[in-house]
């Protein structure tokens, strides 16, 4: 009912997604009062998707890239972006040196078991490295996070889906059986 007649393609849709023909003011009532209309009727499996992926991205230590990370992983994975915005909330600054913490001991431990050292010194051998000091430490630590954070995220993921869905679930026959019920006692 409230579709295209002609369907537009990939390319024309980047576009103006990239820049809107109705300006952005108009777009951003427009994504907003789309978000509201799309959470509501959600599936239950999107929306405890959603929140798990929230979870999964909070470990990300690539700060400042979690929401276009969201993006994607809502639009390849059919995700609650709403939810996964709400989830990714347990990543703030009181708990982000814990959550990159954990990136890195779980990078550590992948680097010792595939490399049999934390030093990835494969890296060191590239020359342009070689010429940055701050590489040595810094870098080596960023890349150790970069290593362990997607098992880390994807383990909560796992660990995280089945209880989301069921708390979604519940919330929604509840939500659905007092709706009825008022529905019911409306028209006796």
């Amino acid at each position: 009912m409230f579709k295209r007649k002609n369907k537009r393609g990939r390319l024309a849709a980047t576009k103006e997604m990239l820049w809107p023909s109705m300006g952005w003011g108009r777009y951003f009532k427009f994504l907003m009062a789309k978000l509201k209309r799309i959470s509501i009727s959600s599936t239950t499996e999107s929306v405890a998707s959603g929140l798990s992926f929230g979870w999964f991205i909070s470990f990300n230590p690539m700060l400042g890239t979690h929401t276009f990370w969201m993006l994607g992983l809502a639009w390849v994975f059919n995700a609650n972006f709403l939810a996964m915005m709400i989830a990714s909330l347990v990543g703030n600054i009181w708990t982000f040196p814990f959550l990159l913490w954990t990136s890195l001991q779980v990078g550590e431990f992948i680097a010792m078991t595939l490399f049999g050292d934390t030093s990835l010194s494969f890296l060191q051998n590239i020359a342009w490295l070689q010429e940055m000091s701050w590489f040595r430490e810094a870098g080596n630590n960023f890349i150790l996070m970069l290593m362990g954070w997607p098992f880390i995220g994807g383990l909560l993921y796992a660990i995280t889906y089945f209880p989301h869905y069921y708390l979604v679930k519940n919330v929604k026959e509840a939500y659905h059986k007092r709706k009825k019920e008022k529905h019911e006692a409306r028209n006796q």
